[in-house]
């Protein structure tokens, strides 16, 4: 099974091209969804977090507290610091929850499958795809979508924007670059045509 890599920035709306796929039968693993997965309660990535940045990161629920620990990491100095150390300890759990879904779906007799993560580079999971997509945006949308999606402010957007790997990098890092800037019938013609481009090269159907 052939393995595409789906990353970009926050807000670049990597979402919106994994519908897009899904519409075209490719399966897509959300890194960030199973990070969610892993930190809605209890369990050995959310204590190793705790552990790492106290336990005023995790909520009254029990979960973790995502706005709170991005607070944390992101502000004041350090900040580089507490990110790498965020990044060490939820990826051993990500990765490894990734491979186990990609075992399932090579099992269940796909050819090619997504893996939607942010820090594709930074978790050193680009060594496993054979192909890697990037998906960039403006931005000032990007700085809309992140305060929208996850109630930030522009202070906060921004700083995270500028911890991760700039648009630039990521041209030079990848095979192929999607531009997600609000129009939808442009950003389904190009996610069909780049996975036309990487099923032709190896000669796939895409699914089962």
């Amino acid at each position: 099974m052939k393995i595409i890599g789906l990353t970009g920035g926050s807000g670049s709306g990597k979402g919106a091209v994994s519908k897009i796929l899904a519409d075209l039968n490719i399966p897509s693993i959300d890194t960030d969804l199973i990070y969610r997965e892993l930190t809605a309660n209890a369990g050995p990535c959310l204590s190793a977090l705790s552990q790492a940045f106290g336990n005023e990161i995790i909520a009254t629920d029990g979960s973790l507290h995502r706005k709170r620990l991005s607070e944390l990491v992101f502000s004041g100095e350090g900040a580089e610091y507490r990110l790498k150390k965020l990044n060490e300890i939820s990826h051993s759990f990500i990765l490894a929850e990734t491979e186990r879904r990609l075992s399932i779906l090579e099992d269940a007799g796909y050819d090619l499958a997504v893996v939607d993560a942010p820090v594709l580079f930074e978790s050193g999971f680009d060594k496993r795809c054979d192909a890697i997509v990037a998906v960039v945006a403006d931005r000032n949308i990007r700085i809309e979508r992140i305060i929208s999606r996850d109630g930030l402010t522009v202070d906060m957007a921004e700083k995270r924007i500028d911890a991760q790997l700039s648009d630039e990098e990521l041209r030079s890092l990848c095979d192929y670059i999607i531009v997600n800037n609000m129009d939808l019938d442009a950003l389904k013609s190009d996610v069909i045509d780049t996975v036309n481009k990487i099923k032709m090269n190896y000669n796939l159907k895409g699914d089962k």
